[in-house]
Order: structure tokens, then sequence, then C-alpha cells
């Protein structure tokens, strides 16, 4: 007997019997996820917790930002790395030229 047939026999009973059956659904789902959501919530794992240590979790936005901040951070650093870089090889270049010349 599939779920169809099932759905099918209840259309077949009167509308209070099926009422009942709609409202003890809708209480058994709302139950389970109700001792899921409890079950979840007095959870205690062994051991302190960042809150019992006085520790503050950031949250996915300071994450988030944190994370922009430290790239753009690395990459002005590279690119002045990149830029003195290209400066040194400049000067050097300038500077052999001007001393091939003198000789």
């Amino acid at each position: 007997m599939g779920l169809i047939d099932l759905i099918e026999n209840i259309r077949h009973k009167p509308e209070m019997t099926r009422r009942r059956i709609l409202v003890g659904t809708t209480f058994t789902i709302t139950a389970i996820i109700f001792f899921f959501w409890l079950s979840v919530k007095l959870y205690t794992v062994s051991g302190p917790t960042p809150a019992d240590l006085g520790v503050k979790e950031e949250g996915p936005i300071n994450q988030t930002a944190g994370f922009i901040v430290d790239f753009i951070q690395s990459t002005k650093d590279r690119f002045n790395d990149l830029k003195s870089a290209i400066t040194a090889s400049s000067t050097y270049t300038a500077s052999s030229s001007e001393s091939v010349e003198i000789h």
C-alpha cells in the first residue's frame, strides 16, 4: 500500500475523520520537531564552553570582514613588494647603462 493509496483511502472518509487525521498528523510532526529542538538545546558537552571561559566568539559577518581586511592587507603588501622590486630593477638598469657609457 503506497502513499497515494493511503491518500485515496483518506479522501473517501467523512470530513470529520479527515480533520482528525490532519490534526493528529500536524501534532505529531510538531512534537517531533519540538523534541529534536529540545534535545539540541539541552545537549551539553563535557568541559567549559567559550561562554564559560569569557571568550566572545566572532559572528559570521565579523569573520568575513576580518578575512576581507586580511586579504586587502596582504594584497597591498605584495603590491608594495612588487613595486619596490620594479623600482630596484629599473634603478639597477639605469646605473648599469650609465656605467657602460662612462667606460
